[in-house]
């Protein structure tokens, strides 16, 4: 995910105006402007992501450490917002319970899951295969479902039964995607471009002050 911080042509034009005539560089006077405003997008992004999904091991924090930020400078004047992260676990969002047994020790009949803080929790069920949680040898815990089909590589025997079934852990939306999405960028875009207007007429007023 890159998501870039520019200044339109008419700005530029406006901005570059007040440079030039001040004898300020205008290609660094922009890298400026730009380099502030993606440092406060990130944040804003952050927090707009952290309002919208439900996970459980990011926060506010951990979205803000997700993303980096490539600046701008006077020959390139585009910032960009970059996040990289890799498939994410259903079980890092909101499900329900959390655990594989409850406290009596019996297994759930159903586990229910969301990603979004405003969904309702869904059914983790497809036809007759409920998926549930279970902990590796490995320690790892997580929301699986079995594999129709498909037998567990250490398990022998005849046939395939739900006790020897290949399990797989499902998986929903990766950082990156709700930096950029729909519950992430699009919703804050407005506010992004709202600080980079703001930012510019601060530098213009700023600059124009100085000359007083």
């Amino acid at each position: 995910m890159a998501i870039e911080v520019r200044v339109d042509e008419n700005d530029w034009r406006r901005l570059e105006h007040t440079l030039k005539s001040l004898g300020e560089d205008a290609d660094k006077g922009l890298a400026k402007v730009v380099n502030k405003t993606a440092k406060e997008a990130k944040k804003l992004l952050a927090k707009q992501s952290n309002s919208e999904y439900a996970t459980t091991d990011l926060g506010l924090r951990g979205f803000n450490n997700a993303m980096k930020v490539k600046t701008a400078t006077g020959k390139n004047p585009v910032a960009e917002i970059i996040s990289k992260d890799g498939s994410r676990e259903l079980y890092k969002f909101k499900v329900s319970p959390k655990t594989a047994t409850r406290k009596n020790g019996r297994r759930p009949r159903t586990f229910k899951a969301k990603v979004l803080k405003s969904s309702s929790f869904k059914k983790m069920q497809t036809a007759d295969i409920k998926a549930f949680v279970t902990t590796f040898k490995s320690g790892h815990t997580t929301l699986v479902e079995r594999t129709p089909g498909k037998r567990m590589r250490n398990r022998s025997g005849k046939g395939i039964t739900k006790h020897n079934m290949a399990l797989k852990a499902l998986y929903a939306v990766p950082v990156p995607n709700m930096l950029a999405g729909e519950h992430g960028y699009l919703k804050a875009s407005a506010m992004i471009d709202d600080v980079l207007q703001r930012n510019i007429d601060m530098e213009i007023e700023k600059l124009l002050g100085s000359e007083r």
